[in-house]
């Protein structure tokens, strides 16, 4: 027996520095005029009519994420083949102040919402495009967190990924806090550590969560942020 569930959908912008939400496509305007097959004045004059909505997804058992989000394009008038020109889809779950990266459209839908702990009843979508021009902003202890599909080797053991500085990267151990491989300068690992300490249990269970084909932003949960609205004139 098919399930329903209602899906809400938003369009967000990644600055380097934050995500948000906003009534302009800013930048990023030829990549929705592409996806529309429209010009680049319609895609920014009806930005706000196809940039967030809702929708009740009826899937089965055997359905995939692909078929979630041909049912999303059909709302958003995107064109299947054409919103991949830019690169692939930046699709993310958003469940619990957690941003769970899709980037497996095959893979079966009932599946990974029973291994994220989804809501059944309401699932929260987001395509988050870049709104980067020049140099990265920093964030505003200047790291930001993330998880990755699990890779092979001591990478096995559960940890979290970081930026700083803008490119410089390291992974830390979720267990202990040591540098598993990367660098980070002892200011950067006491803020990281103490960030991994008192949400160890949250950090072990995204780890849980992960499989191949997800990545996992545990950003705005760390710091206990929101995705906001920005109106631009």
């Amino acid at each position: 027996m098919n399930k329903k569930i209602k899906v809400c959908y938003r369009i967000a912008f990644d600055n380097g520095k934050e995500i948000y939400t906003s009534n302009s496509p800013g930048i990023a305007v030829p990549e929705f005029s592409v996806a529309r097959r429209t010009s680049d004045e319609e895609a920014e004059l009806n930005f706000e009519k196809y940039s967030h909505g809702e929708f009740v997804f009826e899937y089965g058992e055997k359905d995939t994420i692909d078929y979630l989000v041909r049912e999303l394009f059909k709302k958003m008038d995107y064109y299947y083949d054409s919103a991949f020109e830019y690169g692939p889809l930046p699709l993310f779950f958003m469940q619990d102040k957690t941003l769970y990266g899709i980037e497996d459209l095959s893979m079966n839908f009932m599946s990974l919402i029973d291994r994220l702990d989804i809501d059944k009843d309401n699932l929260l979508i987001y395509l988050i495009y870049c709104h980067q021009a020049g140099s990265v902003l920093p964030k505003e202890d200047g790291i930001s967190y993330r998880m990755y599909s699990k890779e092979q080797g001591k990478h096995n053991i559960p940890h979290i990924h970081i930026e700083y500085d803008g490119y410089k990267e390291a992974s830390i151990s979720i267990l202990n806090g040591t540098v598993l491989s990367g660098k980070a300068p002892k200011k950067v690992l006491k803020i990281v550590q103490k960030r991994i300490i008192d949400n160890q249990e949250y950090l072990l269970s995204c780890w849980n969560k992960l499989t191949d084909g997800i990545s996992i932003d545990v950003e705005h949960f760390l710091k206990n942020k929101e995705i906001l609205h920005r109106k631009f004139n």
